[in-house]
């Protein structure tokens, strides 16, 4: 954890414009792992708002009392991702680590070709998905808004969720990842479509090519879902950033 993550639901009712952390798991890495002590200085993500440095006002027995001293802006989140369900540790990286990178927006649905239990995955639970996401803004470091989660059944009800210009990562079709060359603008919001395990079937393929989804093929090996996931992602870093 790089931050502290704070929201609303911990700001203290007693002392104002204080965080107050009970969570028994965050407290021993906080005192086990960050080594804090009063009057120390942590860095924090405050939910919604901005990045910034906490001090610690007070280490007590369940709790620990925290005050912003610094607030600066957070880095804008881009991307959405348009995933194929895979299994619940694939889908589970693909949250957390999506999010650390930049992730806005996941919109998750059951692929021909995937199994469809996945989608009702305890993975996939909001409380889960949320938990997950707080993990990847904390070790991302640079981001504050929590992303939306959409689940749908199907790949037809999925697209009227797609935000600025729309990608495919194909398998089998596309020429080479050209987003680094200008191929893709700069200027809108991305939204990235991920195969299942067994990938794309051409039904989905000329589905989403008719949607106007530009397909590309990200590497003329096999990667996993995750690896592909996260290489495409930190093709676009460098596209925005570069």
């Amino acid at each position: 954890m790089n931050r502290v993550v704070l929201d609303e639901s911990l700001k203290s009712a007693t002392q104002p414009g204080c965080y107050e952390i009970t969570d028994p798991q965050v407290i021993d890495h906080l005192i086990n792992h960050l080594q804090i002590k009063p009057r120390k200085k942590l860095k924090a993500i405050f939910i919604g708002e901005s990045l910034g440095v906490v001090d610690v006002v007070s280490l007590e027995e369940g709790k620990v009392t925290l005050k912003p001293v610094i607030q600066q802006p957070a880095f804008p989140q881009r991307y959405t991702l348009l995933v194929a369900t895979s299994r619940p540790p694939t889908m589970k990286k693909i949250i957390e680590h999506g999010t650390s990178m930049g992730v806005s927006r996941f919109i998750f649905f059951t692929g021909l070709l995937s199994e469809k239990s996945y989608l009702t995955s305890k993975v996939l639970e909001l409380d889960e998905m949320k938990k997950l996401a707080r993990l990847g803004l904390a070790q991302g470091a640079n981001f504050c808004q929590d992303p939306e989660f959409i689940k749908v059944q199907t790949i037809e009800e999925a697209i009227p969720y797609v935000q600025g210009i729309p990608a495919l990562l194909s398998l089998e079709e596309g020429q080479s990842f050209r987003i680094l060359d200008g191929n893709i603008d700069k200027k809108p919001p991305i939204t990235l479509a991920i195969g299942p395990e067994r990938g794309w079937t051409m039904e989905e393929e000329e589905f989403l090519k008719a949607k106007n989804f530009i397909p590309f093929k990200l590497s003329p090996h096999t990667l996993r879902v995750e690896i592909a996931t996260f290489a495409a992602l930190g093709q676009l870093e460098m596209l925005y950033n570069g």
